[in-house]
C-alpha cells in the first residue's frame, strides 16, 4: 500500500469508526431507514466532493459508485441528510483523523501551534446573528484555528457568527482543549490575540506561549520607566500581579505597586470576577526582536531564556505566517468559500469538511520527498498543485482502490523555487460571498 491509499485507508477508517447513534441529533430516528445517501457515505461525500456545484458533486460522487440515475441522491436529499448531523460529527472525525496519521513533526521537543482566525461569507437572507453591518453588508461566520506549522495540518478550531465572533474567548476554549501530556506545545499568536486571560489559560493546561504584542501593550506590561531604560534590543522577565478592583490597601505587595495591573470590568478575565478581592501574578518574558534597520517588534513568552535565545524566538516567530498560506490555499485551492447552503449550521460543516480534506491532502504531501538539484535555487513542491492532485485522488469512491501514482504526479507539478528574503505589502480587499449561480 502506497502512502496515498495509507492515507485514505486512515481517513476510510475513521469515518467507519462513527456511528449515527453517537452523531446525530435523533439517536434512534435519524439514518435508521435505508437512503441513496447514508451517514458514511454522506461523511465521505461531504469531505471528497470539490468546489463544483451540488448537483454536479453528487452527480460525480455517484459515477464513481457505479451507481444507476435512479439511485442517485437528490439535492433536497443532500439537505436533509446533513441536517441530521450533530455539530460534533465533523470536528470528531478531523481529531480521530489526526491521531490515525503520523505523530506531528516538533521543534526541540515543541509541538508548534499557530492561533488565527479568518473570516467566512455566505448567502443569506435571514440569520441575522451572522450579518455584518456596513455599507455592503454580508453574512460571514468566523473561524479561529490552531495550527501545526510543522506538519502542516489543523488541530482544532472554534467557529462564530460573525456577529458575536470574539477571537479572545475562541483562543482561551482552544488552549483549554490541548493536552500537554503526548508533546510539549507552543501557541504562536499575532498582535491583537495575545492578553493576561490567554497566557494564563496556557499555563493552567501547562503549554508555552509566544505571542507578538503591539508597542503599546508592551508599554502596559513593562511600564513606560522601564521601557524607556532598556536598550534597542532587550530579554527581561517581569511578573505583574492582577487584580480586578482599585482597592490598593488591599494589595499585598505593597512595596511593589507598580507590578500591579487593574483589569478593567469591560475585558474577559476568567480567574477572578470584577470588583473580587485577590490577585494572580503572572510572570512572563518579553523580547524587543530587531527585524530590520529601525524596525523593532515585541514579543510575549514563557520559554526558557536559556534554551530558546532571542534568534530562537525570531526563527519560531516567522513561522507563523504558515497560517496564513494555509488559509489561502483553504479557501482558494480546496473551495472552502464555496459553500452549497444558505444555513449558517451547514456551512459550518462544510469548513470542518474542507480542514479534513486539507489535513488528508498534507499527510499525502509531507511523505512526497523533492530530489535536490544542482540549480540555482533550492526547490519545494507546488503545494496548490499538490493539493489539487491528492484532492483528485480522494474524489475516487472509497471503497475502489485506484493505480494513480499520486506521488509521481506531485513530483511531476513543476516545483517553486524557495527564495528568502522576499517581502510585499499585503494588499487587503473586499471577500464577498461566492454566487450561487453558474458554477
Amino acid at each position: 500500500m502506497n502512502i496515498a491509499e495509507a492515507a485514505r485507508s486512515r481517513l476510510v477508517g475513521a469515518i467507519d469508526t462513527m456511528t449515527p447513534t453517537d452523531y446525530s441529533k435523533a439517536p434512534g430516528k435519524c439514518f435508521i431507514r435505508e437512503r441513496k445517501l447514508p451517514f458514511h457515505d454522506l461523511l465521505f461525500f461531504k469531505v471528497s466532493s470539490a468546489k463544483g456545484s451540488l448537483p454536479e458533486e453528487l452527480r460525480r460522487f455517484h459515477l464513481s459508485k457505479e451507481a444507476a440515475p435512479e439511485d442517485a441522491a437528490s439535492k433536497s436529499a443532500y439537505i436533509q441528510q446533513s441536517a441530521k448531523l450533530s455539530e460534533e460529527a465533523l470536528p470528531t472525525l478531523l481529531h480521530r483523523f489526526n491521531d490515525a496519521c503520523s505523530p506531528p513533526a516538533l521543534f526541540h521537543g515543541y509541538q508548534l501551534l499557530a492561533c488565527d482566525g479568518s473570516g467566512f461569507a455566505f448567502h443569506s437572507d435571514w440569520d441575522w446573528d451572522a450579518y455584518v453591518r456596513g455599507k455592503n453588508g454580508y453574512f460571514a461566520v468566523h473561524l479561529v484555528a490552531f495550527y501545526d506549522l510543522l506538519s502542516k495540518k489543523y488541530v482544532d478550531a472554534e467557529i462564530q457568527p460573525a456577529r458575536f465572533k470574539n477571537e479572545h474567548e475562541a483562543i482561551c476554549t482552544l488552549a483549554d482543549r490541548q493536552n500537554a501530556t503526548n508533546n510539549k506545545k507552543l501557541l504562536i499568536a499575532d498582535r491583537g490575540l495575545g492578553s493576561y486571560n490567554f497566557y494564563l489559560h496556557a499555563e493552567k493546561v501547562g503549554t508555552s506561549y509566544l505571542v507578538r504584542l503591539t508597542e503599546a501593550r508592551a508599554r502596559s506590561l513593562l511600564g513606560k520607566e522601564l521601557l524607556d531604560r532598556l536598550g534597542q534590543s532587550f530579554d527581561v522577565t517581569v511578573t505583574r500581579h492582577l487584580v480586578r478592583h482599585h482597592r490598593k490597601s488591599e494589595y499585598l505587595h505593597q512595596d511593589h505597586l507598580d507590578d500591579y495591573r487593574v483589569i478593567s470590568s469591560s475585558t474577559q478575565f476568567d480567574f477572578l470576577k470584577h470588583g473580587e478581592s485577590g490577585e494572580i501574578a503572572l510572570t512572563t518574558r518579553i523580547v524587543r526582536v530587531k527585524i530590520a534597520e529601525g524596525v523593532y517588534e515585541y514579543l510575549a513568552t514563557n520559554l526558557n531564556r536559556a534554551e530558546f535565545p532571542i534568534l530562537s524566538l525570531k526563527e519560531i516567530y516567522r513561522l507563523r505566517w504558515g497560517i496564513e498560506t494555509s488559509f489561502r490555499d483553504l479557501k482558494h485551492i480546496l473551495g472552502a468559500e464555496k459553500f452549497r447552503s444558505r444555513h449558517r449550521e451547514l456551512v459550518i460543516q462544510e469548513i470542518w469538511s474542507r480542514m479534513i480534506l486539507y489535513n488528508f491532502c498534507m499527510e499525502i504531501i509531507n511523505q512526497v520527498e523533492l530530489k535536490k538539484q544542482g540549480c540555482k535555487y533550492v526547490y519545494r513542491i507546488n503545494i496548490a498543485q499538490a493539493l489539487k492532485i491528492c484532492h483528485e485522488f480522494l474524489r475516487a469512491c472509497r471503497h475502489v482502490r485506484t493505480s494513480m501514482n499520486v506521488p509521481g504526479w506531485i513530483l511531476k507539478a513543476e516545483p517553486c523555487p524557495v527564495r528568502e528574503g522576499r517581502s510585499f505589502p499585503r494588499n487587503k480587499k473586499h471577500q464577498g460571498a461566492q454566487s450561487f449561480n453558474y458554477r
